[in-house]
Protein backbone atom coordinates (compact mmCIF):
# COMPACT_ATOMS: atom_id res chain seq x y z
CA UNK A 1 0.00 0.00 0.00
CA UNK A 2 0.88 3.41 -0.72
CA UNK A 3 2.03 5.85 2.37
CA UNK A 4 -0.43 8.49 3.09
CA UNK A 5 0.32 12.07 2.21
CA UNK A 6 2.43 14.33 4.61
CA UNK A 7 -0.27 16.34 4.60
CA UNK A 8 -2.84 13.64 5.77
CA UNK A 9 -0.58 12.38 8.96
CA UNK A 10 -1.39 13.30 12.35
CA UNK A 11 2.04 13.50 13.66
CA UNK A 12 0.53 14.20 17.30
CA UNK A 13 -1.15 10.61 16.94
CA UNK A 14 2.43 8.90 16.67
CA UNK A 15 3.11 9.74 19.79
CA UNK A 16 0.57 6.90 21.31
CA UNK A 17 0.62 3.44 21.10
CA UNK A 18 -2.11 0.95 19.97
CA UNK A 19 -3.10 0.30 23.55
CA UNK A 20 -3.18 3.93 24.55
CA UNK A 21 -5.74 4.64 20.88
CA UNK A 22 -8.13 1.76 22.29
CA UNK A 23 -8.63 2.67 25.51
CA UNK A 24 -9.03 6.63 24.08
CA UNK A 25 -11.62 5.08 21.03
CA UNK A 26 -13.12 2.93 23.34
CA UNK A 27 -13.84 5.67 25.72
CA UNK A 28 -15.16 8.40 22.92
CA UNK A 29 -17.63 5.67 21.38
CA UNK A 30 -18.95 4.56 24.76
CA UNK A 31 -19.42 8.68 25.64
CA UNK A 32 -21.16 8.88 21.92
CA UNK A 33 -23.27 5.62 22.45
CA UNK A 34 -24.29 7.63 26.08
CA UNK A 35 -25.07 10.50 24.40
CA UNK A 36 -27.18 9.22 21.89
CA UNK A 37 -28.84 7.01 24.39
CA UNK A 38 -29.84 10.41 26.41
CA UNK A 39 -31.01 11.64 23.08
CA UNK A 40 -33.08 8.62 21.84
CA UNK A 41 -34.94 8.71 25.29
CA UNK A 42 -35.80 11.92 25.52
CA UNK A 43 -36.88 11.52 21.90
CA UNK A 44 -38.94 8.37 23.14
CA UNK A 45 -40.47 9.80 26.04
CA UNK A 46 -41.48 12.92 24.06
CA UNK A 47 -43.31 10.99 21.44
CA UNK A 48 -44.92 8.65 24.23
CA UNK A 49 -46.34 11.62 25.67
CA UNK A 50 -47.59 12.59 22.19
CA UNK A 51 -49.04 8.97 21.48
CA UNK A 52 -50.78 9.18 24.93
CA UNK A 53 -53.48 11.72 24.30
CA UNK A 54 -56.75 10.85 22.86
CA UNK A 55 -56.65 11.25 18.96
CA UNK A 56 -59.57 13.10 17.01
CA UNK A 57 -59.12 10.99 13.97
CA UNK A 58 -62.05 8.89 15.38
CA UNK A 59 -64.57 11.69 15.26
CA UNK A 60 -66.87 10.41 12.78
CA UNK A 61 -70.13 11.97 13.90
CA UNK A 62 -70.91 15.53 15.20
CA UNK A 63 -71.97 15.96 19.06
CA UNK A 64 -74.39 18.32 20.47
CA UNK A 65 -73.51 20.79 22.92
CA UNK A 66 -76.84 19.07 25.58
CA UNK A 67 -75.34 15.29 24.95
CA UNK A 68 -71.68 16.43 25.83
CA UNK A 69 -73.08 18.65 28.81
CA UNK A 70 -75.87 16.28 30.06
CA UNK A 71 -72.91 14.07 31.89
CA UNK A 72 -73.17 10.75 29.86
CA UNK A 73 -70.32 11.74 27.30
CA UNK A 74 -67.51 9.86 27.25
CA UNK A 75 -64.19 12.12 27.13
CA UNK A 76 -63.44 11.00 23.34
CA UNK A 77 -66.85 12.00 22.43
CA UNK A 78 -66.20 15.46 24.30
CA UNK A 79 -62.92 15.84 22.54
CA UNK A 80 -64.73 15.43 19.43
CA UNK A 81 -66.93 17.81 20.23
CA UNK A 82 -64.40 20.33 21.23
CA UNK A 83 -62.37 19.33 17.75
CA UNK A 84 -64.94 20.57 15.70
CA UNK A 85 -65.68 24.07 17.29
CA UNK A 86 -64.15 27.12 15.77
CA UNK A 87 -61.29 29.09 18.10
CA UNK A 88 -63.95 31.90 19.28
CA UNK A 89 -66.75 28.69 20.51
CA UNK A 90 -63.95 26.48 21.87
CA UNK A 91 -63.23 30.07 24.19
CA UNK A 92 -66.74 30.26 24.87
CA UNK A 93 -67.36 26.89 25.73
CA UNK A 94 -63.85 26.36 27.90
CA UNK A 95 -65.51 25.13 31.05
CA UNK A 96 -67.16 22.14 28.73
CA UNK A 97 -63.69 21.69 26.67
CA UNK A 98 -60.62 22.65 29.28
CA UNK A 99 -59.54 19.06 29.48
CA UNK A 100 -59.08 18.97 25.70
CA UNK A 101 -57.72 22.42 26.00
CA UNK A 102 -55.10 21.40 28.57
CA UNK A 103 -54.43 18.18 26.06
CA UNK A 104 -53.65 20.16 23.21
CA UNK A 105 -51.66 23.38 24.64
CA UNK A 106 -49.74 20.61 25.96
CA UNK A 107 -49.06 18.77 23.36
CA UNK A 108 -48.17 22.87 21.05
CA UNK A 109 -45.45 23.20 24.12
CA UNK A 110 -44.25 19.89 23.52
CA UNK A 111 -43.47 20.16 19.81
CA UNK A 112 -41.97 23.30 20.65
CA UNK A 113 -39.84 21.59 23.10
CA UNK A 114 -39.15 18.80 20.79
CA UNK A 115 -38.10 21.81 17.98
CA UNK A 116 -35.57 22.77 20.73
CA UNK A 117 -34.34 20.07 21.74
CA UNK A 118 -33.65 18.44 18.38
CA UNK A 119 -31.60 21.86 17.59
CA UNK A 120 -29.80 21.69 21.11
CA UNK A 121 -28.95 18.05 20.26
CA UNK A 122 -27.76 19.02 16.44
CA UNK A 123 -25.57 21.55 18.24
CA UNK A 124 -23.79 19.72 20.45
CA UNK A 125 -23.41 16.95 18.12
CA UNK A 126 -21.98 18.96 15.75
CA UNK A 127 -19.43 19.92 18.70
CA UNK A 128 -19.11 17.13 20.49
CA UNK A 129 -18.76 14.67 17.67
CA UNK A 130 -15.14 16.62 16.30
CA UNK A 131 -13.86 16.89 20.39
CA UNK A 132 -14.12 12.80 20.70
CA UNK A 133 -12.73 11.97 17.49
CA UNK A 134 -9.72 14.53 17.94
CA UNK A 135 -9.14 12.85 21.43
CA UNK A 136 -9.02 9.12 19.74
CA UNK A 137 -5.46 10.45 18.59
CA UNK A 138 -5.79 9.02 14.54
CA UNK A 139 -2.84 8.42 12.56
CA UNK A 140 -4.12 10.12 9.57
CA UNK A 141 -6.14 13.06 9.60
CA UNK A 142 -8.73 11.41 6.97
CA UNK A 143 -9.78 8.85 9.56
CA UNK A 144 -10.74 11.24 12.32
CA UNK A 145 -12.64 13.00 9.27
CA UNK A 146 -13.90 10.05 8.54
CA UNK A 147 -15.18 9.45 12.39
CA UNK A 148 -16.72 12.85 12.62
CA UNK A 149 -18.84 12.23 9.59
CA UNK A 150 -19.79 8.92 9.89
CA UNK A 151 -20.63 10.01 13.94
CA UNK A 152 -22.99 12.98 12.50
CA UNK A 153 -24.67 10.80 9.57
CA UNK A 154 -25.83 8.32 12.43
CA UNK A 155 -26.86 10.82 15.10
CA UNK A 156 -28.72 13.03 12.44
CA UNK A 157 -30.42 9.75 11.11
CA UNK A 158 -31.25 8.95 14.81
CA UNK A 159 -32.44 12.23 15.82
CA UNK A 160 -34.80 13.18 12.53
CA UNK A 161 -35.56 9.87 11.79
CA UNK A 162 -37.59 8.89 15.00
CA UNK A 163 -38.84 12.14 15.43
CA UNK A 164 -40.53 11.99 11.79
Amino acid sequence: TDAPDPSNINYEGLDYDWTVKYKRRAISRLLWFVFMMVVLSVILAILDYNNSLPSTESCDMEYSKDYVTSGNATSTEIDCYCYDLSTEKLLQERDTCKEYIEERSMLTGFLVLSSFFSACVSLVMGLLGPILAKYEEHNVRTRTELTVMSRLFYGYFLLSGVLV
